[in-house]
């Protein structure tokens, strides 16, 4: 295993380049819980040349949306580390099993979102249950995914004492 971290960085510069990103994606989410009493029904979601509403939404569409796509958006380029992302121990041993989890788990993130906002226009709550299980079978997929990249990654390291990026124990 090297010691080059011109891919991952140290965790302090890290920090530095990626939490204004996850500052705003807490805000969103932090902002839809706080206001979701207070937002009607139906959320105006698109209007016509002439500035008038001719398309609503539910409040999940209206709230969640947004976030969850900017979250699957930022996903992929989130580096190695200990506070955010997925993490698993193979993730976390190996640096190609994080990259690569983090790209696909982003795509998921992205489906999801649009999934969510044409359950929340579907309005049936099948449709819901639906996009509740795509969540739960992504989470198992990357779970395994990360595993299987982890496998056949020539630098991995073993998965315990493992440091975010594969960084050597000292």
């Amino acid at each position: 295993m090297s010691n080059d971290t011109t891919n991952t960085g140290s965790s302090s510069s890290l920090v530095r380049r990626e939490w204004p990103h996850w500052v705003i994606l807490g805000a969103l989410f932090a902002a839809s819980i706080a206001v979701w009493s207070r937002v009607p029904e139906q959320i105006p979601m698109h209007w016509n040349i002439r500035g008038e509403v001719d398309g609503t939404g539910g409040r999940l569409e209206g709230l969640l949306l947004l976030p969850m796509i900017a979250l699957g958006n930022v996903m992929g380029k989130v580096r190695p580390n200990y506070f955010v992302g997925i993490r698993t121990p193979w993730t976390l041993a190996s640096a190609r099993s994080w990259e690569k989890t983090h790209r696909v788990g982003g795509r998921l993130f992205v489906v999801a979102g649009i999934a969510l906002a044409l359950a929340s226009i579907i309005g049936r709550p099948e449709a819901l249950v639906a996009v509740g299980v795509f969540g739960a079978a992504s989470i198992a997929w990357l779970f395994y995914y990360s595993f299987a990249v982890w496998r056949d990654d020539t630098e991995r390291v073993p998965v315990t004492g493992t440091r975010p990026g594969g960084a050597e124990d000292h």
